[in-house]
């Protein structure tokens, strides 16, 4: 999906994560199973995170590559956060309401099947993550990340994010690129804009924004 250049989506995680767990809440309620099958599932949801946070569950989760099974405690910041690496997964969204009750009646094999798959995924180089970002959108300070209209629940979950990158990138150490590359990309290429509707990190809206100087774009 879309990062912009000319705004750092780092002070937009709260706000883009509220809108993916929205959209997910807001398109349940609005089909006629899944709102009977699941009826209030936002607030069903963060009662789960509320519970989860002052009982964690103890989860196992197996390394699929060596077959150990490590016992884990998932307190409601990591199943909260569990649910929004999901959102990813377009294939998984129709499961998530079904994940969300099970945790509710204190059942975790699903969620815990695919968490596992993230926590020990080795083809992800953080080193290149902070590399890339550190050196374009380490420019902020924590203040300027906005919680408004955040539920208090995502607003708690994401509110140290911030802090803990910029700490990061202090330890880091990369170079920091110069102004223009926050420019907006302007071309008249023929681009295709692809987006995730759940996406919960780069929303659509992203998309539409940087067609804007792409005027042969199809988004």
């Amino acid at each position: 999906a879309v990062v912009l250049p000319q705004t750092n989506f780092i002070l937009e995680v709260p706000q883009t994560a509220q809108r993916a767990f929205s959209q997910l809440f807001s398109t349940c309620a609005q089909d006629e199973d899944c709102s009977k099958t699941y009826p209030d599932l936002e607030n069903r949801f963060y009662q789960v995170v509320e519970k989860l946070n002052q009982t964690p569950a103890t989860v196992g989760l197996t390394d699929p590559d060596s077959g150990i099974t490590y016992q884990a405690l998932i307190d409601g910041d990591t199943f909260l956060d569990g649910i929004f690496q999901f959102l990813y997964l377009a294939d998984l969204i129709p499961a998530l309401p079904q994940t969300i009750v099970d945790a509710e009646n204190g059942e975790f094999g699903f969620f815990a099947r695919i968490f596992s798959i993230l926590v020990f995924d080795r083809s992800y180089s953080y080193g290149m993550y902070f590399s890339v970002l550190c050196s374009e959108d380490a420019d902020f300070t924590p203040d300027q990340v906005s919680l408004e209209g955040v539920h208090p629940q995502l607003a708690k979950a994401q509110a140290e994010g911030p802090e803990q990158f910029l700490n990061t990138c202090s330890l880091w150490q990369v170079e920091t690129l110069d102004d223009n590359m926050d420019e907006p990309v302007e071309s008249t290429l023929p681009v295709l804009v692809l987006s995730g509707g759940f996406d919960p990190i780069t929303p659509p809206e992203n998309g539409h924004i940087v067609a804007e100087r792409l005027p042969n774009s199809f988004v």
